[in-house]
């Protein structure tokens, strides 16, 4: 039997060692380091450890090269996973690639520029599964022909557009079990990613957005301005009343002589002159207060206006809408999982701790970036997370990741968390141990995929679903068929 080699034995490539054992195939891992829990239960399963950089080439040579039909290299390096590819490529030119990246971009320009058989950009595969999950996924109502959606096994990618790959129920069958025999295709249980989603719960994300009321407004002035705004506006209504009784005229006209006056505009119609001294030395101090008054107040205001676009500019505005869904983190997974929610219609709120960062700028203006760290409670109450419907914390480190869903879950017990882990096993234990909506593991989602691109060449994508690896492949005539293999 022709061997798979996994590179690098962190979360993905222990994931995928394991599923690849489960389907009856030989492995063989090479690593430079492994926990001591990964490396038993692959020993314990006949797997063959050798511990070493998998960029010396006589190292792969001894794992058994020459006779491997994959290479799966995933490791948590995008230039070391290159280097790893390259090597094993000059030394056996027919061997199957399977890589892992991190960087969109270069995955992308090595996939469509270069001869590598599957490079697999990390992030594109697991952000729709927390945009899913931001979006009530197990709730959508949609209804592919004739059967109602029961569970949703996964989102592909195929021909330039994303699907949703479902179970689901028509005419007492599932359509899974229909094509596990490898004689159907999947036409009627592939689904477009934007009729899948639930209209009605992207309006909810959106529907609540409220402008600021007046009290907020005034609020956010400084204190020294509302001191000014205060004092010209007694000036003016005592004025007003003064001049009313001293000129005898009428409030309107004693209130437009004050207004002109004080914004030293003076069209001379109505004049103090041979009105008395008091009269006379009373407006001369109302035009030396006030004009001192009414500059401040044109400095209050553009500053106000200055700050507030400074502000939006430096990400440090305040949210004010509720029912939204407030996404932490914008590394490669963030931002792919904000883009996600911006195509099908979602305004997210962002918050970012980056200072420079490239995937903010490339965000439309759908969404509201806020800059600070999540886990202190002004930047979550910037983010108005009190009001939010849904926060998704997507950072990659686990313990930020859950430090930020408790600091929420404490200012809002009944919004939904749903955050990236890299742990299997941790994923269970905090939706148990702390009430968390949703524990995603980025290993459990990626591992198939690796999977099934080492097994076959022509593989989309791939779901381990119940007791089987589901794989779909781009079969010739634009034809999409799927192979169901079984899990021991």
């Amino acid at each position: 039997m022709a061997i798979t080699i996994v590179c690098g034995l962190g979360q993905i490539g222990f994931r995928t060692a394991l599923l690849l054992m489960r389907l009856g195939q030989e492995v063989v891992v090479v690593t430079r380091e492994a926990k001591d829990h990964y490396r038993s239960t692959l020993e314990a399963l006949g797997v063959s450890i050798h511990v070493g950089d998998a960029r010396v080439t006589q190292l792969l040579e001894v794992a058994g090269l020459a006779d491997a039909h994959a290479l799966v290299i995933c490791t948590g390096d995008d230039l070391v996973n290159i280097e790893i590819a390259l090597d094993a490529r000059n030394a056996k030119p027919d061997i199957r690639l399977v890589l892992r990246l991190t960087d969109n971009n270069l995955a992308e320009v090595l996939q469509t520029g270069f001869d590598f058989a599957s490079v697999i950009p990390v992030s594109e595969l697991t952000a729709p599964a927390y945009a899913m999950a931001a979006l009530d996924a197990k709730a959508a109502s949609t209804r592919a022909g004739s059967g109602a959606i029961e569970r949703i096994i996964g989102t592909p990618s195929w021909e330039g557009r994303r699907w949703v790959l479902a179970e689901v129920e028509a005419n007492d069958s599932r359509i899974y079990q229909k094509v596990a025999d490898d004689t159907d295709n999947l036409v009627d249980a592939l689904i477009p990613w934007e009729s899948w989603v639930d209209k009605s719960r992207v309006a909810w994300t959106k529907s609540k957005a409220r402008k600021r009321t007046p009290w907020e407004v005034w609020q956010d002035v400084k204190i020294g301005y509302r001191y000014a705004f205060l004092g010209v506006a007694l000036l003016a209504t005592f004025s007003t009343m003064y001049f009313a009784r001293a000129l005898q005229l009428r409030p309107s006209e004693a209130f437009y002589f004050v207004v002109t006056t004080l914004t030293t505009t003076g069209y001379g119609d109505i004049t103090p002159k041979g009105k008395g001294l008091s009269v006379l030395l009373y407006t001369c101090f109302m035009m030396m207060s006030g004009s001192v008054g009414v500059a401040v107040m044109y400095s209050a205001i553009t500053d106000q206006v200055v700050r507030t676009r400074l502000d939006s500019a430096r990400g440090r505005r305040k949210v004010r809408s509720s029912g939204h869904i407030v996404v932490v983190g914008l590394g490669e997974v963030g931002a792919e999982t904000v883009r996600e929610l911006e195509r099908l219609g979602a305004s997210p709120v962002v918050i970012d701790d980056q200072t420079e960062n490239p995937n903010r700028d490339a965000l439309t203006r759908k969404s509201v970036v806020i800059r600070g760290d999540a886990r202190t409670r002004r930047t979550l109450e910037r983010a108005n997370v009190a009001e939010a419907d849904t926060l998704l914390v997507l950072t990659g480190n686990d313990a930020v990741n859950l430090s930020v869903a408790l600091a929420a879950k404490q200012m809002n017990p009944k919004l939904k968390t749903v955050i990236r882990v890299f742990d299997h096993a941790f994923a269970g234990k905090v939706e148990k141990g702390f009430g968390v909506t949703d524990a995603i593991s980025v290993a459990d989602i990626a591992a198939p995929h690796f999977a099934g691109a080492a097994l076959f060449p022509n593989a989309v994508a791939s779901f381990a679903f119940q007791d089987r690896l589901l794989v779909l492949q781009d079969l010739p005539g634009e034809a999409l068929g799927l192979v169901a293999m079984s899990l021991k």
